[in-house]
């Protein structure tokens, strides 16, 4: 199956390069930041198209982290306040042991009532300029 990637406006928090995900043999894309936005093909008992289904998961925040001494990121999206917590023990602990580099690792939360990503732990990684 092909797809095509590219990097959009997050509707949520409006963030000029979230990940954006079409899949081109069944029609179907996906939106990853601090949102989580897909469209997904329904099928029917004998596997006939019969429909989309279009969710949206207001994200709770997301966690990136580069590991010390090394130049790739991972990233990671949370749906809950428990995840939340976890990511937040989990990237204090790394801190502590210098297991993660702490200039290009952080935490945010996704606050509801002002509609803003808020750091938790950390700051923003600028990616630097031709990359």
């Amino acid at each position: 199956m092909s797809s095509v990637q590219d990097q959009i406006e997050c509707r949520q928090c409006g963030y000029q390069e979230a990940d954006y995900i079409y899949h081109c043999r069944v029609g179907e894309d996906t939106t990853t930041c601090r949102l989580h936005e897909s469209w997904t093909v329904k099928r029917d008992q004998a596997g006939t198209r019969c429909g989309w289904t279009h969710e949206i998961d207001e994200g709770f925040g997301a966690l990136w982290y580069s590991r010390t001494g090394r130049s790739e990121f991972a990233g990671h999206f949370l749906h809950s306040a428990q995840e939340l917590a976890d990511a937040e023990t989990w990237l204090r602990e790394r801190l502590a042991k210098g297991e993660v580099d702490p200039h290009a690792s952080y935490l945010t939360h996704w606050n509801k009532e002002t509609k803003q990503v808020e750091l938790v732990i950390g700051e923003f990684y600028e990616w630097p300029n031709g990359q």
